[in-house]
């Protein structure tokens, strides 16, 4: 990218620069359309994961409550197991598309 400096246009090195090698990371390398896609579905499929473990959730809180039981009663029960897993999945899923 060319950045104007005083009267002269300087061009930018094309070298990578490394965070870890004392650069500032400003270089990126040209990513692919396929890796995009990906990355999007990535993004997607962990939305939904975390929205499902998200209702199931809410659904079990809310039936725990219903019935008047005690909220500890939850850390037992085998869908407030599921619904973690997805959330925590969805969430893995998320921070992992949105690396690029």
């Amino acid at each position: 990218m060319p950045a104007l400096t005083e009267s002269k246009v300087v061009e930018t090195s094309g070298r990578a620069s490394d965070r870890g090698l004392g650069g500032d990371g400003t270089y990126q390398l040209a990513a692919f359309a396929w890796t995009q896609a990906a990355l999007m579905v990535l993004q997607v499929a962990g939305l939904a994961l975390a929205t499902a473990g998200f209702l199931m959730g809410a659904g079990v809180l809310w039936t725990q409550l219903a019935r008047a039981l005690p909220l500890v009663g939850l850390i037992h029960h085998a869908r407030t197991v599921r619904a973690l897993v997805l959330v925590a999945a969805g969430i893995g899923l998320l921070l992992l598309g949105r690396r690029r």
